[in-house]
């Protein structure tokens, strides 16, 4: 009787190592999946920021253009309202 508890002890004993030698595998892996998502985050993070800079230079760009043209069309109104008054003086 003490034999075949000693036995199932011993295959209980196995069978504990192997549950944790498995447990000990499966948390290895997820550490190293864990590392591999951190380093992917960190390269999409980079690459949104810098997406990110190339966007709002890029508006300010058009910003810059759009107030280019605001003053080159408020210059051309002006001469115009200029051309007008001398035109109007000139027919009075």
């Amino acid at each position: 009787m003490n034999t075949n508890n000693n036995q199932k002890e011993d295959e209980l004993d196995l069978e504990l190592e192997d549950m944790l030698n498995q447990s000990a595998d499966i948390n290895k892996k997820l550490d190293e999946e864990s590392e591999s998502f951190k380093k992917d985050i960190g390269e999409i993070e980079k690459d949104m920021d810098t997406e990110e800079k190339f966007i709002n230079k890029e508006l300010d760009d058009i910003k810059e253009e759009e107030a280019k043209e605001e003053a080159e069309v408020e210059k051309l109104l002006m001469e115009e309202a200029e051309n007008i008054a001398e035109e109007g003086g000139e027919n009075s």
